[in-house]
Protein backbone atom coordinates (compact mmCIF):
# COMPACT_ATOMS: atom_id res chain seq x y z
CA UNK A 1 0.00 0.00 0.00
CA UNK A 2 1.47 3.32 -0.60
CA UNK A 3 1.08 6.60 0.80
CA UNK A 4 -2.86 7.90 1.15
CA UNK A 5 -3.85 4.74 0.36
CA UNK A 6 -6.78 3.06 2.23
CA UNK A 7 -7.23 -0.58 3.11
CA UNK A 8 -9.85 -2.13 0.58
CA UNK A 9 -12.07 -2.87 3.74
CA UNK A 10 -12.20 1.19 4.83
CA UNK A 11 -13.03 2.37 8.32
CA UNK A 12 -16.71 1.88 8.83
CA UNK A 13 -16.56 3.42 12.18
CA UNK A 14 -15.57 0.98 14.22
CA UNK A 15 -12.13 -0.16 15.89
CA UNK A 16 -11.16 -2.90 14.31
CA UNK A 17 -9.15 -4.02 17.41
CA UNK A 18 -11.47 -4.21 19.59
CA UNK A 19 -14.09 -8.01 19.18
CA UNK A 20 -17.91 -7.86 19.90
CA UNK A 21 -18.26 -7.59 23.11
CA UNK A 22 -21.52 -9.41 23.06
CA UNK A 23 -19.80 -12.57 21.58
CA UNK A 24 -18.28 -13.76 24.72
CA UNK A 25 -21.16 -13.30 27.63
CA UNK A 26 -18.07 -11.46 29.96
CA UNK A 27 -20.73 -11.33 33.17
CA UNK A 28 -21.54 -15.18 33.02
CA UNK A 29 -17.95 -16.29 32.42
CA UNK A 30 -16.95 -14.16 35.37
CA UNK A 31 -20.01 -15.74 37.53
CA UNK A 32 -19.25 -18.92 36.29
CA UNK A 33 -15.26 -18.69 37.40
CA UNK A 34 -16.62 -17.45 41.12
CA UNK A 35 -18.42 -20.11 41.61
CA UNK A 36 -16.09 -22.70 40.11
CA UNK A 37 -13.43 -21.52 43.06
CA UNK A 38 -15.88 -21.24 45.78
CA UNK A 39 -16.71 -24.81 44.64
CA UNK A 40 -13.62 -25.67 44.65
CA UNK A 41 -12.16 -23.65 47.71
CA UNK A 42 -15.23 -25.72 49.35
CA UNK A 43 -13.92 -28.76 48.31
CA UNK A 44 -10.11 -28.49 49.58
CA UNK A 45 -11.86 -27.17 53.02
CA UNK A 46 -13.89 -30.62 53.27
CA UNK A 47 -10.56 -32.52 52.24
CA UNK A 48 -8.39 -30.58 54.97
CA UNK A 49 -11.75 -31.25 57.74
CA UNK A 50 -11.59 -34.86 56.52
CA UNK A 51 -7.64 -35.28 56.99
CA UNK A 52 -7.87 -33.54 60.40
CA UNK A 53 -10.32 -35.81 61.61
CA UNK A 54 -8.37 -38.71 60.54
CA UNK A 55 -5.34 -37.54 61.86
CA UNK A 56 -6.77 -36.98 65.40
CA UNK A 57 -8.46 -40.88 65.18
CA UNK A 58 -4.90 -41.88 64.59
CA UNK A 59 -3.24 -39.96 67.31
CA UNK A 60 -6.24 -41.45 69.50
CA UNK A 61 -5.41 -44.77 68.09
CA UNK A 62 -1.93 -44.49 68.85
CA UNK A 63 -2.51 -42.99 72.55
CA UNK A 64 -4.58 -45.89 73.39
CA UNK A 65 -2.22 -47.98 72.34
CA UNK A 66 0.26 -46.29 74.12
CA UNK A 67 -1.78 -46.75 76.73
CA UNK A 68 -3.01 -50.23 76.49
CA UNK A 69 1.04 -51.05 76.51
CA UNK A 70 1.64 -48.97 79.74
CA UNK A 71 -1.36 -51.13 81.15
CA UNK A 72 0.32 -54.03 80.15
CA UNK A 73 3.84 -53.50 81.21
CA UNK A 74 1.96 -52.36 84.78
CA UNK A 75 0.56 -55.34 85.17
CA UNK A 76 3.39 -57.60 84.05
CA UNK A 77 6.00 -55.95 86.39
CA UNK A 78 3.93 -54.62 89.45
CA UNK A 79 0.40 -56.41 89.69
CA UNK A 80 1.43 -60.09 88.61
CA UNK A 81 3.97 -60.16 91.09
CA UNK A 82 2.33 -58.71 94.14
CA UNK A 83 -0.76 -61.29 93.36
CA UNK A 84 1.77 -64.04 93.63
CA UNK A 85 3.71 -62.56 96.70
CA UNK A 86 -0.30 -62.56 98.49
CA UNK A 87 -0.58 -66.03 97.35
CA UNK A 88 2.09 -66.84 98.39
CA UNK A 89 1.55 -65.69 102.18
CA UNK A 90 -2.14 -66.50 102.10
CA UNK A 91 -1.58 -70.31 101.10
CA UNK A 92 -0.45 -71.47 104.81
CA UNK A 93 -3.72 -69.26 106.24
CA UNK A 94 -6.13 -70.63 104.06
CA UNK A 95 -5.17 -74.11 104.74
CA UNK A 96 -5.56 -73.07 108.57
CA UNK A 97 -8.81 -71.71 108.23
CA UNK A 98 -10.19 -74.68 106.00
CA UNK A 99 -8.58 -77.21 108.78
CA UNK A 100 -10.53 -75.44 111.31
CA UNK A 101 -13.66 -75.11 109.59
CA UNK A 102 -13.43 -78.85 108.43
CA UNK A 103 -12.63 -79.90 112.54
CA UNK A 104 -15.47 -77.60 113.61
CA UNK A 105 -17.83 -78.94 111.52
CA UNK A 106 -16.66 -82.58 112.33
CA UNK A 107 -17.01 -81.52 115.99
CA UNK A 108 -20.67 -79.97 115.81
CA UNK A 109 -22.16 -82.97 114.12
CA UNK A 110 -23.11 -84.52 117.22
CA UNK A 111 -25.02 -81.62 118.30
CA UNK A 112 -26.39 -80.68 114.96
CA UNK A 113 -28.35 -84.51 115.11
CA UNK A 114 -28.97 -83.97 118.84
CA UNK A 115 -30.81 -80.27 117.51
CA UNK A 116 -32.43 -81.84 114.52
CA UNK A 117 -34.14 -84.66 117.12
CA UNK A 118 -35.04 -82.23 119.39
CA UNK A 119 -36.43 -79.82 116.45
CA UNK A 120 -38.65 -82.80 114.69
CA UNK A 121 -41.65 -83.21 116.67
CA UNK A 122 -41.70 -79.20 116.37
CA UNK A 123 -41.59 -79.06 112.64
CA UNK A 124 -43.61 -82.28 112.26
CA UNK A 125 -46.33 -80.05 114.68
CA UNK A 126 -45.86 -77.05 111.92
CA UNK A 127 -46.15 -78.96 108.70
CA UNK A 128 -49.58 -80.52 110.03
CA UNK A 129 -50.62 -77.29 110.84
CA UNK A 130 -49.67 -75.41 107.53
CA UNK A 131 -51.37 -78.83 105.40
CA UNK A 132 -54.49 -78.03 107.62
CA UNK A 133 -54.65 -74.13 107.02
CA UNK A 134 -54.14 -74.90 103.06
CA UNK A 135 -56.59 -77.56 103.09
CA UNK A 136 -58.81 -74.73 104.64
CA UNK A 137 -57.86 -71.75 102.20
CA UNK A 138 -58.25 -73.85 99.30
CA UNK A 139 -61.97 -75.37 100.38
CA UNK A 140 -62.88 -72.03 100.70
CA UNK A 141 -62.19 -70.52 97.36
Amino acid sequence: WGEGEEDSAGDNGEDEEEPDASAIPMDKLKNGAVNALAFWQWGFGKVQEKSKEVSEQLQQNENVRQATERIGDVYATKIKPGIGKVAEVATPYVEGIREGAASAYEKSKPKIEELREKSRPALDELATKAEESWYVTKKGR
